[in-house]
């Protein structure tokens, strides 16, 4: 799928951490897809663990306690144009471990890369979260974070069925346990300086993509959400991953190709 050049210049390059839930993965791995048909070399990887990619989300994935060394070791005529790298492989929990936030920092100053992916935070496969007390890892010098929500998460009660961290998630919306999450206290996470962007580096581009927009229903909580979020400055765009397709608040669709 595309992404309108308003989401991610593929020319701008640098460090994109991805947090929140509903839809990192997917979104990771799609930026991905797309930066490296722009003839970009893109690295993904996490800070945290993710589940290993398949054949369709990544070319290659490769362990290496050294990132740089092994990456230094190879020829890039040999590396396909996007390239997964973790540190380990937790084989009876089936994640990948990833690196530390300053070793993604060295990666990046190397120069190997145009675009650095890495997820920033779990989310236990729930639609809504807030960050735990170390959440979100992001490195120091990246300069984008994209917080991802899940909107199937919108119009359903606060419980952790539904919401990873219920308590946290709960004292930063301001909605009670078992009530029902709408949109203005949804909007509260995102935004809260405790919430979903919490660690961000000092001037990095801040993205918010309300995903599983694929019901009316859906798509008017995301229009509510954005309209607060906007006001608030940030950049907000509505999409389903599934289907294909991210629009910018105030942009047309871009179309799947």
């Amino acid at each position: 799928m595309n992404f309108p050049s308003s989401f991610i210049s593929p020319e701008r390059g640098g460090i994109l951490s991805l947090v929140g839930s509903g839809g990192k993965t997917s979104l990771m791995f799609a930026l991905a897809a797309f930066l490296a048909g722009q003839g970009k070399r893109v690295l993904t990887t996490t800070t945290t663990r993710i589940r290993p990619p398949g054949p369709a989300q990544s070319p290659l994935c490769v362990c290496a306690e050294d990132p740089l060394q092994w990456l230094r070791s190879r020829s890039h005529d040999d590396l396909p144009g996007q390239v997964t790298l973790v540190a380990d492989r937790e084989p009876d929990r089936d994640k990948l471990v990833g690196y530390a936030p300053e070793v993604i920092d060295r990666i990046g100053r190397s120069g190997l890369f145009h675009w650095i992916l890495v997820e920033g935070d779990g989310a236990a496969g729930r639609p809504l979260k807030a960050p735990g007390p170390e959440e979100p890892v992001i490195p120091p010098e990246g300069d984008h974070v994209a917080a991802v929500v899940g909107l199937d998460g919108m119009g359903r009660r606060l419980t952790e069925e539904s919401v990873f961290r219920c308590a946290e998630y709960s004292a930063l919306s301001g909605i009670p346990h078992g009530e029902t999450v709408a949109a203005e206290g949804a909007s509260r996470v995102v935004a809260d300086e405790q919430g979903l962007f919490r660690g961000t580096p000092e001037g990095a581009e801040r993205i918010v993509l309300l995903n599983k927009a694929e019901t009316k229903d859906r798509l008017s909580y995301g229009r509510l959400m954005a309209e607060v979020l906007t006001s608030l400055g940030l950049k907000v765009f509505l999409g389903s991953l599934r289907q294909g397709w991210v629009e910018g608040v105030q942009g047309k669709i871009a179309e799947c190709q």
